[in-house]
């Protein structure tokens, strides 16, 4: 639980880093890297692509797509804390 707080408080540190880049090229990096990521764990365990339900990973898909650029837009427009 720690860990996957600390990834996210770390992603968001990033892509607030990254303001000047728009949200879409961010999003794509970091889809692009995921899926570098899955691709070489997938090899390596040599676990078989073969799903059964395309509607239901479609959607996740697309409503997994969307959430993250919602997360990434409000990161990037909503300013820091000040003190």
């Amino acid at each position: 639980m720690s860990a996957a707080a600390f990834s996210y408080a770390l992603i968001a540190a990033v892509v607030k880093a990254l303001h000047g880049l728009p949200v879409f090229e961010i999003l794509f990096f970091r889809s692009f890297f995921g899926l570098l990521w899955m691709t070489i764990v997938m090899l390596y365990r040599k676990v078989p692509l073969n799903p059964i339900n395309y509607i239901g990973l479609t959607a996740r898909g697309i409503t997994g797509f969307i959430a993250v650029l919602f997360y990434y837009v409000a990161l990037t427009n909503i300013p820091l804390a000040e003190t």
